[in-house]
């Protein structure tokens, strides 16, 4: 008896439902037929012509008569229905637009819709990647602590103890390149006495080139101990510091050592140290190569250009085409070297970019994430999941946490 009770009332409530459903469409209809008869008697009647003329309507007709004419075709056209879709369109649109943008993710995803557009999360990664300072001219050195030792503010001192004191220095300073220029002849006196065989073998050994004169490779050997010893006492500098301001000197230059023992961060900070310089000369050298660029450009100008760029800036232009050619020259790197390090940091901007659209979408957006960026577009997801709707049909998220989250949203 419960049941029957209890399907009767479900029967009812669907039959109200349906009822209800019917109500609101016959509303949207009357709602769309008012709204197109305002729309058509709120035209003039030139205009209200050229409708009728457009539905193949002729004849003299009254305002009115036009009027009732016009809607009638425009109905027979599936005007209603194409008004009703385009109010469901609008209306959605509307909804996702106001869906948060994980939650839209979650809406393309559960269709398998590419929610991001690659080309974007490129540039935006790009530019997090110039913000944070990757395409500007890299450091010379390596970032160290400051001296806590050093005074902050310099005392007042009498010239003359100040000149004694810069006497007692620059002795001080001439003993001790003269104690070193001792041991650099020493040392060289000790190598002229070694065969070239040997002196081969030691450069050899250390994978470097070992052709040329005796003298050549003396040199080299020289230098090549020389650069061994700055090694060993960096090393023994760097030991000093202690492990926990060797950490602190890792986080300043953004390294990550983990638990590393003192032997293993001093390696890493002169591994660092090492790519530091090497990045410098690598940027040295793009800037030499665009002021060879630029001297080419120059050189392929005439005498009357030449001159009128020198007045331009400023500059004393000189007899000669060459004459020009320097002096422009020699203000670009004094005074235009800002310019050559946005026209290196704009090419090193772009290699990225190719290699960013290169790389796989999954690792792209992971490298995104990383960094915090926002690779998605409400925009672009809106249309997509219009553009699926229109022609598949309004997407459900069946069942689990992502159809419980659009739920609640």
């Amino acid at each position: 008896m419960c049941n029957k009770v209890l399907l009767l009332e479900n029967i009812l409530k669907h039959e109200a439902q349906e009822r209800a459903i019917v109500r609101e469409q016959q509303a949207q209809v009357r709602q769309v037929l008012v709204a197109k008869k305002e729309e058509l008697e709120a035209m003039g009647m030139p205009e209200l012509r050229d409708a009728c003329v457009s539905y193949g309507i002729t004849g003299q007709l009254t305002k009115q008569a036009r009027v009732e004419s016009v809607i009638k075709r425009w109905q027979e056209d599936d005007g209603v229905d194409k008004a009703l879709t385009k109010i469901a369109y609008d209306k959605r649109q509307e909804g996702l637009e106001l869906m948060q943008n994980s939650d839209l993710r979650i809406l393309c995803e559960s269709v398998d819709i590419n929610p991001f557009v690659k080309e974007l999360v490129v540039e935006r990664v790009v530019r997090a990647e110039n913000k944070a300072g990757h395409f500007a001219r890299p450091p010379t050195e390596l970032k160290l602590l400051p001296d806590e030792d050093a005074p902050k503010t310099a005392k007042k001192t009498d010239m003359v103890d100040a000149l004694l004191a810069n006497e007692v220095q620059r002795k001080k300073e001439k003993e001790l390149k003269r104690q070193e220029e001792e041991v650099a002849e020493s040392r060289r006196k000790e190598l002229r006495s070694m065969s070239v065989d040997d002196l081969k073998k030691q450069l050899t050994s250390k994978g470097l080139d070992a052709t040329g004169k005796k003298d050549d490779l003396i040199d080299a050997v020289f230098n090549l101990r020389a650069r061994e010893e700055a090694a060993l006492a960096k090393k023994a500098n760097l030991k000093a510091y202690g492990i926990e301001k060797l950490r602190a000197i890792l986080e300043l230059n953004q390294i990550d050592a983990g638990k590393s023992k003192i032997n293993e961060v001093v390696d890493l900070l002169l591994e660092h140290e090492e790519k530091v310089h090497e990045n410098a000369r690598v940027y040295e050298g793009k800037v030499v190569e665009l002021l060879a660029k630029q001297k080419e450009e120059l050189e392929s100008k005439t005498t009357a250009e030449l001159k009128e760029m020198c007045t331009a800036k400023g500059l004393k232009p000189g007899v000669g085409r060459d004459v020009h050619v320097e002096r422009l020259l020699e203000d670009a790197k004094l005074n235009g070297i800002a310019d050559v390090e946005k026209v290196l940091a704009m090419n090193a901007r772009n290699v990225r970019k190719e290699e960013l659209s290169a790389m796989d979408t999954v690792a792209l957006l992971q490298l995104a994430d990383s960094m915090a960026v926002d690779t998605l577009v409400k925009e672009v997801m809106v249309e997509r999941v219009l553009a699926y709707e229109s022609e598949v049909g309004p997407i459900v998220v069946a069942s689990g946490p992502a159809a419980k989250k659009l739920r609640k949203a």
